[in-house]
């Protein structure tokens, strides 16, 4: 039988995600698409009736609660997220949002298929170029789910040292915060804009900072005082430690110190041009100890 590269009436679909496939043992195949030796042999143009066929038979085999909230995984739910993240990785958004969408349709709620779904969300807005009033509704199914996704991945976890740093859903939350600040740019709202920029910043610097000294082999009595720096010290650590360089300390410092005269009354505005470069400032933080 052929594999799925060999399979040439394929229509758009990327070889990442053939190829990630054709990684999948026989019997994981016949177990995850039972349909899938009548598909290819139809010579098909989509994989996504042979997908949709995979989740519907799917079943629930793990089910947790916590703060109220039931997640649910489906089985195989890993290979599901796996080629679903691979058409986000493609920037074939809908793609991937039709496989989730019918996770959650079949009961996923799991934290993994939550906090994958709101990257998708987000990562779709940023890529767009220009969100808008018509994404709000995308944006907030986002927040919705990434929050479900912290709830649970914080469970049981050091609320010190380990939990910005370790949660998934953490970096969404900093990329939601991003994304909120340019729907308020885009509404005019300065001021808010810029405040909600910097505190996705900050987010993010924390995050970083977080991750750097949870790969330290310091015992964590230390590692918790020096959680206990502040932006400044944190600025000039992760400088000093050459995880960011000179320009970018430097634009970080000057938007500090804008943020601080805002907070304190010696400045009583900004300019579109501080809310573009704020925005932008928190994206070229999203890359540093991304994974």
């Amino acid at each position: 039988m052929p594999r799925f590269l060999e399979v040439k009436t394929w229509k758009d679909e990327p070889d990442i995600v053939l190829t990630n496939l054709d990684a999948l043992p026989e019997d994981v195949l016949e177990r995850v698409f039972p349909l899938y030796p009548e598909y290819l042999e139809r010579e098909p143009e989509t994989l996504f009736p042979l997908i949709n066929s995979g989740i519907v038979l799917a079943t629930i085999v793990e089910s947790s609660t916590h703060r109220g909230f039931t997640y649910n995984k489906l089985s195989d739910n890993d290979i599901w997220n796996s080629i679903a993240m691979m058409y986000e990785y493609n920037k074939e958004y809908e793609k991937a949002k039709m496989i989730f969408e019918k996770m959650i349709e079949q009961g996923a709620s799991d934290s993994a298929t939550l906090n994958n779904f709101a990257a998708v969300l987000l990562n779709q807005l940023i890529n767009k170029g220009n969100i808008e009033d018509k994404d709000e509704e995308q944006f907030f199914r986002a927040r919705d789910y990434m929050y479900k996704a912290f709830i649970f991945d914080a469970q049981g976890r050091p609320k010190n040292i380990l939990h910005a740093a370790n949660a998934p859903a953490y970096r969404n939350i900093i990329i939601f915060r991003n994304i909120e600040s340019e729907l308020y740019y885009n509404k005019g709202d300065l001021f808010t804009s810029f405040v909600i920029g910097w505190i996705s910043v900050e987010m993010n610097l924390n995050r970083i900072w977080c991750r750097y000294l949870n790969n330290q082999n310091e015992d964590n009595n230390l590692k918790e005082k020096l959680l206990r720096y502040n932006a400044e010290e944190v600025i000039d650590h992760l400088y000093l430690h050459k995880i960011i360089d000179k320009p970018l300390r430097d634009d970080i410092n000057k938007y500090r110190s804008l943020r601080n005269d805002l907070v304190h009354g010696t400045a009583i505005d900004v300019t579109n041009g501080d809310v573009q470069n704020i925005i932008q400032l928190g994206r070229r933080l999203y890359p540093i100890y991304q994974n």
